[in-house]
């Protein structure tokens, strides 16, 4: 099975024995055996000084980008891969169930296998969106309905957009209260009590 190692974990400017890459990479399994393999076979360079190999950081960084670089996948628009049966196909009769926007500022759909049928988001970028539309039937769009420059108001204000002179204002509102009308409502008000 192939692994992907994370070639930002070494420095380039120290040499690592073999022990020291294995105890780096332990989360994700690294065994002597493969560097060791990786030096006679894969063409990884390495130091033998007394019996022990060491590995320069930055030839280590180079080989493995090399390495999963070989490795990657770039998925055509049409295809996914499912994450259950890790089969490379089309999605389940053409469709795209959900196309919305993902949190990393492209588009997610939510797609179905078309080998075994499972659930799983397929992420594509927002220059892609008028082929996806063309390429596949989708049920429901969310992409559109975040923001509709056409529908907002381009004014805020009540009067709609007009400002009113002090002679324009109704009659109730031409004389501001004072705080002597206000006492003698409120004393006219406690009096009924």
């Amino acid at each position: 099975m192939y692994k992907k190692y994370d070639a930002g974990r070494v420095c380039l400017y120290r040499s690592y024995t073999i022990a020291d890459l294995c105890r780096l990479y332990s989360n994700q399994g690294l065994h002597p055996q493969t560097v060791r393999a990786w030096v006679k076979h894969g063409g990884l360079q390495a130091i033998n000084a007394k019996g022990k190999l060491y590995i320069y950081g930055a030839i280590w960084k180079v080989y493995l980008k090399q390495r999963n670089k070989a490795k990657e996948i770039k998925l055509k628009l049409h295809q996914i891969k499912c994450l259950s049966c890790k089969v490379i196909t089309e999605p389940l009769d053409s469709i795209i169930h959900k196309l919305d926007f993902s949190p990393s500022c492209g588009l997610q759909g939510d797609v179905a296998c078309g080998h075994c049928g499972y659930r799983q988001h397929r992420y594509y970028k927002k220059s892609e969106h008028s082929k996806l539309k063309e390429s596949f039937t989708v049920l429901l769009d969310e992409t559109g309905l975040l923001y509709d420059s056409s529908t907002t108001p381009n004014k805020t204000h009540l009067m709609g957009g007009k400002k009113l002179t002090t002679s324009e204002l109704p009659d109730n509102t031409s004389t501001p209260p004072n705080n002597a009308n206000m006492l003698a409502t409120q004393t006219n008000f406690l009096d009924l009590l």
